[in-house]
């Protein structure tokens, strides 16, 4: 049959009986179908030669433009050559069950409703905002896009803002800055000094000492510092290239002598906080005390429990992560500065380190930074960001995290998408093996064992509970349980919170009963198995 579909398929007209597929549409001129019992690939071509033909081709053409990216479906094929070539009436879209989330950093790819829309429909669970870039009106439209998103939905969609936070950049130049590979140059801070680099840090000679490595532009450029004037550092450069303005500086192990929130941090948190947001992201926090700070600043503008999540760039916020993942909400994995910060050789380990001490604490964990980079320009990942995605699953992790993948790539959603697929199917493989070990500090474990195996035993497809603060979703999340969990939560905040969590599906409502939980969770459930309602549904209280 593949043949001859095959051969049919080749002028965009199909003929025969319904038949299941995927696809992929990451191709402008044909979509891939793939026979989901062999996974036999087969190319339908969307071009015509006749005006019947383009007419179906642009109909598919419209279809693949909304549905981008893997999708189980059915589609009705004609029986007869007069018939319409194609008719995509009972054509349906389950969502992937996928139960590690994603976090989608958004930017002028990806900022409005229909974009937005894909991105949802493939798998997004956080959306990011990067307050490194974008302007307030492109924060402000860009919040009010997602609450539209938030309205056509039952699954929700929580926003993240990203803070720029402490942190050393060159000055602005006119012309990029040419370096030889082992030339000497000098960097400053004050205008007047003479150097011949110039960075944003006030405090630079008190605190970087001689022999101190200072890695430019995610380490594209490193250099050494061989000595110090009066107004400059003087260093000695390892590699060729150019430096242009605003790039990033490192300085490994040293402590930047700067607030945690800048003043362009406050005047946006303020803005976006009024705006609706959930979740702030902390860049190049130290300490559990930089943690408490921010939380003391947005007890201003916010009087219920809000998510702060932990950056983890820093050798000295990695000798501190005990403190600050007792201190904060969540814990974010941000591989690239980090790896600056520590030897690459060493970021394996760091990376199992951070997250068993997430597991330990119940605190979620999202996994970031080039997990799926070559899908910016490329249809499809390496091999070796497919194992990562995998991996980060495997070893627990509550979010996976995309950046210039879904802020400025050619391929949002078909990212999203497969991360989404690789996790469900990483998932599936999982769910055999023991869960990760609860921890013994809660006083819930028993009862937490308890729901385990009962759900077990009942072998519910989905389980509801109802969810009073960020440390019951984070409890309920920590028995990575194979099924979906739906958090029925009064507070907003608390609903939109268990987005961040393994497993866990936040709405708001309440319910004194087992019925009353059902009836508040039945759409989002419906929505989440694709339309159907789960035969069995655990109902829970901790």
């Amino acid at each position: 049959m593949l043949r001859q579909l095959r051969k049919k398929a080749r002028n965009g007209i199909l003929i025969g009986k319904s038949l299941d597929f995927l696809w992929d549409s990451s191709y402008l001129q044909s979509s891939i179908l793939w026979d989901t019992a062999t996974y036999h690939q087969y190319h339908l071509v969307i071009t015509g030669k006749n005006r019947l033909q383009q007419r179906s081709a642009a109909r598919c053409k419209q279809l693949f433009a909304r549905c981008r990216g893997f999708r189980r479906g059915t589609i009705t094929l004609p029986k007869r050559k007069r018939d319409s070539p194609i008719n995509f009436s009972n054509l349906t879209f389950p969502t992937v069950m996928h139960k590690t989330k994603i976090v989608a950093t958004l930017g002028p790819v990806t900022d409005q409703l229909p974009m937005l829309e894909k991105l949802h429909a493939s798998g997004m669970s956080i959306a990011r905002l990067n307050f490194s870039h974008g302007t307030d009106a492109w924060f402000q439209n860009t919040i009010a896009q997602l609450h539209a998103l938030n309205d056509n939905h039952q699954r929700k969609v929580s926003i993240l803002v990203d803070t720029k936070g402490p942190e050393m950049r060159t000055c602005d130049v006119e012309t990029p800055i040419e370096i030889v590979e082992g030339g000497a140059y000098s960097v400053g801070y004050a205008k007047d000094s003479g150097a011949d680099i110039l960075v944003d840090y006030p405090h630079l000679l008190r605190d970087v000492p001689v022999g101190q490595a200072i890695l430019i532009d995610g380490g594209t450029i490193i250099m050494h510092v061989t000595g110090i004037t009066e107004k400059t550092l003087l260093v000695r450069s390892e590699q060729s290239g150019q430096i242009t303005s605003r790039r990033h500086v490192n300085v490994p192990s040293i402590h930047l002598d700067l607030p945690i929130l800048d003043a362009n941090d406050k005047r946006l948190l303020a803005l976006t906080l009024n705006s609706g947001v959930d979740m702030i992201a902390m860049s190049f926090v130290n300490t559990a005390a930089q943690v408490e700070e921010v939380r003391a600043f947005i007890a201003d503008f916010v009087n219920h429990p809000f998510a702060l999540i932990a950056k983890i760039e820093t050798q000295m916020a990695l000798d501190n992560i005990e403190s600050i993942a007792s201190a904060c909400d969540g814990i974010m994995i941000a591989r690239g500065d980090l790896a600056m910060e520590i030897p690459l050789e060493l970021l394996p380990t760091a990376q199992r380190h951070i997250l068993s001490v997430c597991h330990r604490l119940q605190v979620p964990c999202i996994i970031a930074t080039h997990m799926m980079k070559s899908m910016t320009d490329n249809p499809t990942p390496t091999r070796a960001e497919i194992l990562d995605v995998g991996h980060a699953v495997y070893d627990g992790t509550d979010a996976v995290m995309t950046s210039e993948e879904t802020s400025v790539g050619h391929f949002p959603a078909e990212t999203i998408g497969l991360m989404a697929r690789i996790s469900a199917k990483t998932e599936e493989s999982m769910q055999n093996q023991p869960a990760w070990e609860t921890p013994s500090i809660h006083h819930g474990l028993t009862k937490l064992e308890h729901i385990r195996a009962n759900l077990a035993a009942s072998k519910a497809e989905a389980l509801i509970y109802a969810a009073s603060s960020f440390t019951a979703v984070r409890l309920m999340a920590s028995l990575k349980l194979p099924v979906p969990c739906i958090a029925v939560a009064q507070k907003t905040s608390v609903a939109r919170y268990a987005a961040l969590n393994y497993g866990q599906y936040g709405l708001v409502g309440s319910g004194s009963s087992e019925k009353d939980l059902q009836d508040v969770a039945r759409p989002l459930l419906r929505e989440l198995f694709g339309g159907k309602e789960p035969q069995k549904i655990a109902v829970v209280s901790l």
